[in-house]
């Protein structure tokens, strides 16, 4: 997300900025879609939707967040 597009990957586990947090029981969750939230030039957060590992987004759900 550092360039203000969203990142999009079917394994989030094996991307190399992937960082697990146990306590929050990402782990049964593969598909990650993090989109950054931009007021003006400035970044303010980004928006986060995760899939079980069967499931993945569309082209259409990506334009859509």
């Amino acid at each position: 997300l550092r360039d203000l597009r969203p990142l999009y990957t079917k394994n989030a586990g094996s991307h190399p900025d992937y960082r697990p947090v146990p306590e929050s029981g990402e782990a049964e969750y593969e598909t990650f879609l993090g989109v950054p939230i931009v007021r003006g030039v400035e970044r303010v957060g980004v928006f986060v939707v995760q899939r079980l590992a069967s499931q993945s987004f569309s082209d259409s759900d990506i334009k859509a967040m």
